[in-house]
């Protein structure tokens, strides 16, 4: 290099300190005329949560009656996920391993549905809807057949299932 050369380097790193320093200074008093009126307004506050009932009784014990074990909120972004997978080939795949046939997915929209309509409700009346939801899914799940009809209970254990490398 030829003296010429790194003395322009230098003046070029120089400036470029120099940039960077000023950068600095200008984000630093930013930084502080924030600060200040910041501390000027008051802190805001958190809405207020909606209000659940404990379910630890008043003895100590734990309330496990079905009023108190079904859900009380819903999310309607989970709802449509859970129905939005179901009309997927991966949801179908569930429906043929699982239960050996194709489902329809009317529940899963049901329950997305159901979710959207009750956005509006009061939080009181909106937690004893989903509950009921909750309760009545149930009802309807216990009356037809599950997963577990597909599958034939063993009544002698399988010899040597892991017996051999492979």
């Amino acid at each position: 290099p030829t003296p010429s050369s790194s003395a322009t380097s230098k003046t070029r790193d120089q400036q470029a300190d120099a940039d960077l320093e000023a950068f600095l200074k200008e984000i630093g008093a930013s930084d502080q005329t924030a600060t200040t009126t910041n501390t000027s307004q008051t802190a805001p506050q958190e809405p207020p949560k909606p209000h659940f009932p404990s379910r630890v009784r008043p003895d100590g014990t734990l309330d496990i009656s079905p009023q108190a074990i079904y859900p009380r909120t819903m999310s309607c972004r989970a709802a449509f996920d859970q129905a939005f997978y179901c009309q997927s080939i991966g949801g179908k795949f569930n429906d043929i391993y699982r239960y050996g046939h194709l489902r329809q997915c009317s529940e899963q929209w049901g329950a997305f549905w159901f979710c959207m309509r009750t956005r509006t409700l009061p939080a009181h009346e909106k937690e004893k809807a989903i509950s009921e939801h909750y309760a009545m899914r149930d009802v309807e799940r216990k009356k037809v057949a599950n997963s577990e009809d597909v599958w034939e209970l063993r009544t002698t254990a399988v010899e040597r299932a892991f017996a051999r490398d492979y």
